[in-house]
């Protein structure tokens, strides 16, 4: 039973990279080749950043006599990693997959059951701690070369920090199963929790300077607090750096961690996957007056309550709203600080007019983080044949789709791009062309998206975070937004150093627009006849 179980899991994990769920094939070995290099690139692009860490931890540690500082250091920073970037994933995987309730009516015991859906929650911790383990060990191997003995350990090293994070991410996905019972609205309650991890996240991620600064003047103290309180800290970094004993004493720590861990959610798991909402009022019946409504404005309703039920949809294709809104808030205030010395930045790299496209430019860089269009058809699932029944045209439905996109990243980025423009004192026009300039990349990445998930949809899926996060129109989508931010970038720098920033914005905005435009007829036309066949 756990060998069909585990390999039903795997065969879901992969099924998207080898399977084409509209044609119900399995894709070409070119296609599923290219996918994975996809894949790769993305990996590696995020890999350079940690590399960089690496390097600078590295240099400052080399002949200091305590190398595995080196090793405790870039581990736990691998763990907090894999923590934020995973804790609600397990939440998702562990106890809102849709065949859970099947799988309970089974004569299986719910240990089984929870020991396959963490292997899940395990592969997804080992794709991120391997985001920054390898690019920390890749610098160690080019610097200073390494043992056959200490290569063996570091990739031990690797497996049982990946099991630490799934400990952590699966306690945690627990205790956020167990809040989630106490309140109301789910959602609600899972976005503000999960951005309270983004938020220690962004906090790392903007301090990092200072952190290796400090630990670089601090390295003697640092290391006699590993040896004495943290001393688990000290048994895996020694164990990274050849020391078997210690590497060892670190991995039996951990897997007796991994199953008491495994003890405890086994015991709970039917009493939460089973259980009411303690706590919560049952909601009363009130009669009041429907306004009646058009179909565009239904559909467009249909897809706000899709986007806001779903806390792994909203959190992952949704955070840049979050952004640009914090973004039009804090700039007046923080103006005064940054203005001038960017300004003086600017011209001293001979980029005299480059904040005129600052506006525009950094509203199209954070919009195309949201990818709401890219997974809208695949979160349909199972169900897209309850849109297909509506009194409505395919056509209309797609449309309300690519509308709900356009709204909710419009809106904030329009704001924004009015604030910044404000606060870089640009002129009305150059602020007007900015937010026509923000319109249309928007436009253009959302219906981008929206084509890719109608022609390559995922409706098979049993846990939400596989359409949003592993989905290749996401993938696809974020890679497109990169390269129009490169594309914007090198027109701002060659066209504006002798055209006016005004007249260069325009130019973007209608390529943009008629690559856009382009696209929607394409979903309104082709697109409609495919997502007819759909279910």
């Amino acid at each position: 039973m756990l060998k069909a179980l585990m390999k039903k899991e795997l065969s879901q994990f992969l099924h998207f990279y080898m399977a084409d769920s509209r044609k119900k094939k399995k894709r070409t070995r070119g296609a599923a080749a290219l996918y994975l290099a996809l894949i790769a690139f993305a990996f590696v692009s995020l890999g350079l950043m940690f590399y960089g860490m690496a390097t600078t931890l590295q240099t400052a540690v080399a002949g200091s006599g305590a190398e595995w500082v080196y090793y405790s250091i870039m581990g736990v920073t691998a763990v907090l990693v894999g923590v934020i970037g995973s804790v609600f994933t397990a939440n998702a995987i562990l106890y809102k997959a849709k065949d859970n309730e099947l799988l309970l009516s089974m004569p299986i015991p719910p240990r089984t059951i929870l020991f396959v859906r963490m292997f899940v929650v395990f592969i997804s911790s080992l794709l991120t701690v391997a985001l920054v383990w390898i690019p920390a060990v890749l610098r160690i191997w080019i610097a200073v070369g390494a043992s056959a003995r200490e290569v063996i350990m570091q990739v031990v090293t690797l497996i049982v920090l990946s099991c630490l994070v799934t400990v952590l991410n699966c306690l945690l996905g627990w205790l956020v199963a167990l809040l989630s019972r106490r309140v109301r609205n789910k959602t609600v309650a899972t976005v503000i929790l999960s951005l309270l991890f983004v938020g220690l996240y962004y906090l790392f991620y903007f301090n990092v300077k200072k952190i290796l600064d400090y630990i670089i003047l601090n390295l003697d103290r640092i290391a006699e607090l590993f040896r004495g309180k943290a001393y688990p800290l000290y048994l895996m970094g020694s164990g990274a750096a050849g020391n078997v004993l210690n590497g060892l004493l670190f991995a039996l720590a951990v897997f007796a961690l991994f199953a008491a861990a495994c003890a405890v959610l086994s015991a709970t798991l039917i009493r939460i996957l089973t259980a009411s909402n303690a706590g919560v009022k049952r909601a009363v019946y009130r009669e009041k007056r429907e306004r009646q409504a058009s179909a565009a404005s239904a559909l467009l309703r249909k897809e706000a309550k899709r986007f806001t039920g779903s806390a792994v949809y909203m959190l992952n294709d949704g955070f840049g709203i979050l952004l640009m809104l914090l973004g039009a808030v804090i700039l007046p205030f923080t103006a005064k600080s940054f203005v001038d010395p960017l300004r003086q930045t600017l011209e001293t790299f001979g980029l005299v007019h480059a904040a005129d496209f600052l506006p525009a430019l950094i509203c199209c860089m954070i919009s195309g983080m949201d990818l709401i269009s890219a997974a809208s058809v695949s979160m349909e699932g199972k169900y897209v044949w309850i849109v297909r029944s509506m009194p409505v045209s395919e056509s209309e439905a797609l449309r309300a789709k690519l509308r709900f996109h356009l709204l909710v990243n419009g809106v904030p980025a329009l704001i924004l791009g009015v604030v910044g423009g404000i606060v870089l004192k640009l002129s009305p026009v150059v602020i007007a062309v900015s937010c026509l300039t923000t319109a249309a990349h928007i436009w253009l990445i959302g219906g981008f998206g929206l084509m890719l998930n109608v022609k390559k949809p995922n409706l098979d899926w049993t846990n939400e975070a596989v359409p949003v996060k592993q989905g290749m129109p996401v993938l696809l989508t974020m890679l497109l937004g990169l390269a129009l931010i490169i594309v914007f970038g090198a027109a701002a720098i060659i066209l504006g150093s002798f055209m006016p920033a005004a007249v260069v914005l325009l130019i973007l905005a209608a390529l943009y627009g008629f690559f856009a435009l382009l696209i929607e007829r394409w979903i309104l036309r082709r697109g409609a006849k495919i997502f007819a066949e759909l279910g």
